[in-house]
């Protein structure tokens, strides 16, 4: 494998680190001046170490393009890299997070996971802040580019599934079709900025909450997140584009000509709504029997929940779990069930439960009539064998990583309930874990031990799985 490629694209990320550190300063100096010198400091390095690595890539021999093999050791290794300069200001500046904490907040902001080790945002300083909420904007527009990669793209060919093979890698894909989709992803952020601060938001809670709320990130300048806000019309704005941020954003560009057809005919799109609406209603229904919460505001309530957590997003507007267990426990079958493929949410995706639940289907068919020809198939179109044994493959090793994470976090010191939660929440990307286990509150007071592993569960969800357990593989490494 030639390097070059791999460490040329690493280094242009850690370029636009540099400029991300640089505008902090600014928001710092604007603000209330904390950390400004800081950010500055870590913009040089990140510069420094970015120019460094460029000219060590660069050669008078043409270097190959980044080819599917090496795109695994590349997504890893950039991830981790980046997430060791995004943690130099929490465990260095005003907030002196441990190194342990350091790491998850950086890991959980890149990865658009929403937990969070700060011990109070209300107290923190405008740069962090604005830190935290910028991490999640570029990671969130990371993911979206790497996707555009991945992705099956054309004509009987957009299958929607995210399949890192040969035929479907094309890295010319991201000159095309990136300025188009990302120009979406900030159009809607500047739209969601706008409808916040006329929701009643200050200028600043409002650019970071939509920097959270596009990118599914789910970090709050509050510790009440939503909560923190008396205005109950601001949680329906953020149902809104926390729904639209996890639709497919190629298909959501279609609203700004004025067609809103393409988007409601996808079938994934169709199943994301239908599922979002049945686990909403549920809540709902469930929130008024048991004498919770009712009317108008265990709607809100049910639905702000259930798409905060479909979208994995994370943001909460009340502690999830004192609306009881079975409350919880739709949540938990809503972080599950994610975004739809194409956005920044995580999850497993409907389109994979889909096939999935398909897979079920045919063996029950199979086993009364053996020799039935069932396809699987998507939208009306057969797919591809290869598409459906990756979906497969992906469950299973999903299912390890959470096995093998929620273990490592017991040894560690969590409790079962809480290391359950915190490992689907870590994987799935779907916000802080909820419930009589463990709270968004406790993750300050995590053990070093848990806050590491949950860090790399984070990295390893937010790459679909797949992509950083391939390395542990021994065939990887072989020529």
């Amino acid at each position: 494998m030639d390097p070059r490629p791999s460490v040329t694209a690493a280094a242009s990320l850690l370029l636009i680190l540099a400029l991300s550190f640089v505008l902090t300063a600014a928001v710092a100096v604007l603000g209330d001046g904390r950390d400004a010198v800081l950010f500055l400091v870590c913009a040089a390095a990140a510069a420094f170490l970015g120019i460094g690595l460029r000219l060590v890539a660069r050669s008078d021999r043409e270097a190959a393009p980044l080819s599917a093999r090496e795109l695994p050791l590349f997504a890893t290794g950039s991830a981790v890299l980046l997430v060791l300069f995004a943690a130099l200001p929490f465990a260095l500046g005003s907030s002196k997070m441990p190194l342990s904490a350091a790491i998850f907040e950086a890991s959980s902001g890149l990865m658009t996971n929403g937990a969070s080790a700060l011990p109070s945002p209300d107290t923190a300083g405008t740069g962090l802040l604005f830190w935290r909420a910028l991490l999640q904007f570029l990671g969130g527009g990371l993911f979206i580019a790497l996707m555009i990669c991945l992705l099956p793209h054309g004509q009987g060919q957009a299958d929607g599934f995210w399949m890192p093979d040969g035929p479907n890698w094309e890295a010319s894909r991201l000159r095309r079709l990136a300025p188009r989709v990302l120009g979406v992803y900030a159009a809607l952020t500047l739209l969601c900025a706008i409808a916040y601060f006329a929701g009643g938001m200050s200028s600043f809670d409002a650019v970071a909450h939509a920097f959270s709320t596009l990118s599914t990130g789910g970090f709050s300048t509050h510790a009440a997140s939503f909560g923190f806000f008396r205005r109950t019309d601001l949680q329906w704005i953020a149902i809104i584009f926390m729904l639209l941020a996890a639709l497919p954003l190629g298909t959501v560009a279609m609203l700004f000509k004025g067609e809103i057809q393409p988007l409601l005919t996808q079938r994934e799109v169709q199943l994301f709504l239908a599922m979002a609406g049945v686990i909403a209603l549920v809540a709902w229904t469930h929130l008024a029997l048991a004498g919770i919460e009712s009317g108008w505001v265990g709607l809100r309530h049910a639905m702000f929940d259930t798409v905060s957590r479909i979208s994995t997003t994370g943001f909460e507007a009340g502690e999830p779990g004192r609306r009881g267990d079975f409350h919880v426990l739709l949540l938990i079958v809503a972080a599950l069930i994610g975004g739809c493929a194409g956005s920044a949410a995580g999850g497993l995706r409907p389109i994979r439960l889909a096939v999935l639940i398909q897979g079920m289907r045919r063996s029950f068919i199979r086993f009364v009539h053996p020799h039935a020809a069932v396809p699987f198939t998507h939208g009306g179109r057969r797919l591809r064998e290869e598409a459906v044994t990756t979906v497969f493959a992906f469950a299973v090793i999903f299912f390890a990583a959470f096995v093998v994470l929620s273990f490592a976090l017991v040894l560690a010191g969590l409790g079962a309930g809480g290391a359950l939660t915190a490992s689907i929440m870590a994987l799935t990307k779907a916000g802080p874990a909820f419930g009589p286990g463990l709270t968004a509150a406790d993750y300050v007071n995590l053990p070093a031990a848990a806050h590491w592993l949950l860090a790399g569960g984070m990295i390893v969800g937010r790459l679909e799985v797949i992509m950083a357990v391939v390395l542990f593989l021994p065939g990887y490494w072989r020529r």
